[in-house]
Order: structure tokens, then sequence, then C-alpha cells
């Protein structure tokens, strides 16, 4: 009797995962980006929402667009090409699905804190000391 292989074992199972999540992260970056397109034509659109004011939606959107679907995007790709350049299978597509789950919950946790950054006084403009970036 055969045993079935289960989701995460499949071939390409994990390069699937990265490209799968970096769709959804994708839809949610267009989405801030049209936002922050929208204050650029009705700026009062969104007065008085704190969390999509111009400065947050700006550095959410491209952080969003940078770590939440390029990156994985990249890795996606990377997972499917190199195993069929080197004519290989991936040593463990368990393993590659694991830090693509990992990646996307370090992405909702840093989403889910809003204004991290802020916090820190050496990355607000004008509160850094002379000669250092």
């Amino acid at each position: 009797m055969e045993r079935k292989q289960r989701w995460f074992q499949k071939d390409n199972s994990a390069a699937v995962f990265y490209m799968m999540s970096a769709a959804v992260w994708l839809v949610l970056g267009v989405t801030m980006g049209l936002f922050l397109a929208l204050e650029f034509v009705f700026p009062d659109l969104f007065a008085g929402i704190p969390y999509l004011v111009f400065g947050r939606l700006r550095q959410a959107h491209t952080n969003t667009v940078m770590f939440a679907w390029l990156s994985p995007g990249m890795i996606g790709i990377w997972f499917y090409m190199v195993p069929r350049l080197a004519g290989r299978k991936l040593w463990s597509e368990p393993l590659g699905n694991l830090s693509a789950l990992l990646w996307n919950v370090a992405l909702v946790v840093v989403r889910a804190v809003p204004g991290h950054v802020q916090h820190y006084p050496a990355f607000k403009r004008g509160h850094s000391k002379p000669g250092v970036c």
C-alpha cells in the first residue's frame, strides 16, 4: 500500500508556497499604493484616520512591496529554477516550506506592530547625532 505524500513534501511545494504568499502580499501592497494615489488626488479623503496618513502609509507600502512581495517572489523563483538548472531536487521541501511560513509570520508580526520604528529616536528626522547617517 502506497503512502500518500503530504502537501509540504511534494516537489515544488516550497516554491509554490513562496509564490502564492508573494501574490497575496502583492495585492495588499497594491491596495496601499492605490490609497496613496487617492491621497494625491483627494488630500482630505482619509483625514482623521491615523493609520492612513500619507507618511505612515508610504512606509508601509514601500516595506510591503520590498519585503513581502519582492523578496519571497524571488526566493520562490529560485526554489523553482535552481533545481531545474542543477538537475537535482531541493534538499528538503519541508524545510523550504518552514522558511516560507516563518518569513510570513515575521511579516505579519512586523505589520501588526504599527509604528514600531518611530519609537526609536535615532530614526526620527533631526534626532541623529552629527556625522551619523
